[in-house]
């Protein structure tokens, strides 16, 4: 009686702590491709990877539980969900929207070749509605844009 009631105990601790494995893939909505360098965290459980090249992420040593996973990444929004680790979760495709960060003006200080201005900076000021109306996607856009500024 006693050697089943050892195996039962071990079987029953080996059960509650579990753990197990959280994977997916991220990719653009808009773009048709796979996102490397998305942070992907869980943040109860104080954990952060990144995307791989081919957009996949991986958590080892998840134990059973409800938990939110949080993506971020530049130029999209970020997205939150609640997952429920029951056994290894295979989360599949998530998709992140594009987004945008809005700014309130950006200065642009440069020097300048021609002896005769007062300063040797010039100075261009670009507001968010000049970004909005040239058309710009993000602000190295606006900036390549602007007369004397060259994108390298």
């Amino acid at each position: 009686m006693k050697p089943a009631l050892i195996f039962l105990f071990l079987i029953v601790s080996a059960a509650c702590f579990a753990q197990f494995s959280v994977k997916g893939r991220v990719k653009s909505d808009s773009l048709e491709i796979y996102l490397p360098g998305v942070n992907v965290s869980i943040p109860d459980l104080n954990l952060l990877t990144k995307t791989d090249e081919r957009g996949n992420f991986r958590f080892n040593s998840i134990q059973k539980g409800v938990y939110s996973i949080v993506y971020q990444f530049p130029g999209y929004k970020s997205y939150i969900t609640t997952i429920h680790v029951k056994d290894s979760l295979d989360l599949g495709l998530v998709e992140l929207r594009t987004g945008y960060v809005q700014m309130s003006d950006v200065v642009v200080m440069g020097t300048s070749n021609v002896a005769q201005q007062k300063t040797s900076n010039e100075i261009l000021q670009l507001s968010n509605a000049e970004m909005r109306l040239s058309g710009a996607l993000n602000m190295s856009d606006a900036m390549s844009r602007m007369t004397g500024i060259s994108q390298l």
